[in-house]
């Protein structure tokens, strides 16, 4: 049984940090990986160990699937549905919280968070064309490492600060990201696409992925994507979250506005910067709740749990 994987669109073995010359899976590492099959070395393992696999009991008769949910998400310029299904626009900007685990009382426990996510939107124009430009990584999970910040400025994927990362408050290439020790079992993949062969057409939107980072926590993985937005006349990096894994235990519950917080700030403008098309969020809709209090049992604060988070879509 491996617990590890990397992969790679051009092959993990055309990479400088490792290969996949391991003769079996058990002897396999980090640096020399173990490569199952044969062909081009796209997805190779390490951090394997021998186990012995139960006889399976018969399996059921299948049966078909009666509807499809579609994860929560936030997309474009950020148009957002949180894990309650609620759609909203995040037009306020600064910095606000994304994700938080376990999601934090109002009356304040003490306890620091598993992992929180912020993100910071800025707007390209006066009052308009709002992005998430930064992302703030933090928590007990990453205690060895320390803090995570992950930015983008800029309107090429090679403008100045592009691509701007963080380890503990200190700078860091690609290279040493991926590299650093502390990060050993957190980092799961980092990507650098290759540019595409053929130029996009100027007269359409498109968007161009130049860095992908995967981590991996004990209950939640986080994909963060820097993308060039090209709209004709103009363009915008910004970074986009992806979030899967989160806890099914109704002995968790999920924090921020991507999870059960009040979002109704995140929709209002600020003071100096009102907007008529503003699509504000009635703060008695569902979902647009406020932190949990600890005497709170009513049916609104606790429909949640019926849910099921194992797989959500966050794409800012």
């Amino acid at each position: 049984m491996c617990t590890a994987r990397a992969a790679g669109g051009w092959g993990v073995h055309e990479a400088d940090c490792c290969d996949c010359n391991a003769g079996d899976p058990v002897s396999a590492t980090r640096t020399h990986m173990y490569k199952p099959g044969s062909g081009g070395a796209y997805d190779c393992y390490y951090d394997c160990e021998a186990v012995t696999c139960p006889t399976p009991a018969p399996s059921p008769a299948p049966t078909l699937a009666t509807t499809t949910t579609k994860p929560p998400e936030v997309t474009g310029d950020p148009h957002v549905t949180n894990l309650d299904g609620v759609r909203f626009n995040l037009i306020r900007t600064g910095t606000h919280k994304l994700l938080r685990l376990p999601r934090e009382k109002v009356s304040g426990d003490g306890l620091p968070p598993l992992l929180q996510v912020l993100g910071r939107v800025e707007e390209e124009r006066d009052c308009a064309d709002a992005y998430v430009k930064e992302l703030f990584i933090s928590g007990t999970w990453l205690q060895r490492s320390g803090s995570l910040t992950f930015r983008t400025a800029g309107n090429e994927t090679r403008s100045e600060g592009a691509i701007q990362l963080k380890v503990n408050g200190s700078n860091a290439s690609v290279d040493e990201l991926w590299s650093d020790s502390r990060l050993a079992g957190i980092i799961e993949e980092v990507v650098l696409p290759r540019a595409p062969k053929s130029k996009a057409d100027e007269k359409k939107i498109h968007r161009f992925n130049f860095l992908t980072v995967r981590l991996r926590f004990p209950a939640a993985a986080l994909t963060v994507k820097w993308l060039r937005r090209a709209v004709p006349g103009s363009s915008v990096n910004h970074v986009n979250l992806m979030v899967s894994g989160l806890p099914k235990s109704k002995t968790m519950d999920i924090g921020g506005i991507l999870g059960h917080d009040d979002h109704t700030l995140a929709v209002t403008p600020t003071n100096d910067c009102v907007r008529a098309d503003a699509n504000l969020i009635s703060p008695s809709t569902p979902g647009s709740r406020g932190l949990i209090t600890s005497g709170a049992h009513s049916d609104s604060d606790t429909d949640w749990l019926s849910a099921t988070y194992e797989n959500i879509g966050i794409d800012i």
